[in-house]
């Protein structure tokens, strides 16, 4: 798994932004249509979102990433669902940009309980972030198989111009 800010700038700004504005601009257009559409879009965006507080390095950057998520995913379907023009199958706030605190606070508590969970598997597993603990992999096999064995994995460090960059398989 690659983790925020290890990633290129157009995968962040498609992971942080794009996702959430084109599943809550369809979302806000559903709302107008059809009170199941709706709700399965919002429960297909919850779930395309869960990930996103796993992917960063601290507690804090998972906040962060729900909360802006939240208000981009809400703020695009208040304004679909205001370009449609259609009467909202579900009942809205008034005004409708009450709306935005019941979207961005709890995308910002879920991130954050991703992050705990997933922080804790890493810790568990000897994947800490900056513990230098080895990894293990699986090599090839099926379960229970003479070559499905577990051998841990050899990293060297990579320095550029007397800086750390990273580490590479071996």
């Amino acid at each position: 798994m690659a983790y925020f800010d290890q990633m290129s700038l157009s995968r962040r700004a498609w992971e942080s932004a794009g996702g959430a504005v084109v599943a809550g601009a369809l979302t806000g257009i559903l709302l107008g249509v059809n009170l199941w559409a709706y709700i399965v879009a919002t429960l297909v965006s919850v779930v395309g979102a869960l990930p996103a507080g796993s992917q960063h390095r601290t507690v804090g950057g998972a906040l962060l990433r729900g909360l802006v998520g939240g208000t981009l995913w809400s703020t695009a379907l208040l304004i679909a669902h205001g370009v449609t023009g259609l009467p909202a199958t579900s009942a809205l706030p008034e005004p409708p940009v009450a709306f935005l605190p019941f979207c961005f606070l709890p995308t910002a508590l879920v991130a954050a309980i991703v992050w705990l969970i997933a922080n804790r598997r890493r810790a568990s597993t000897g994947n800490a972030l900056g513990a230098g603990a080895p990894r293990s992999r699986i090599h090839g096999g099926a379960v229970g198989s003479p070559r499905g064995r577990i051998q841990p994995e050899r990293t060297a460090r990579v320095r550029v111009d007397g800086e750390t960059r990273g580490e590479v398989g071996v």
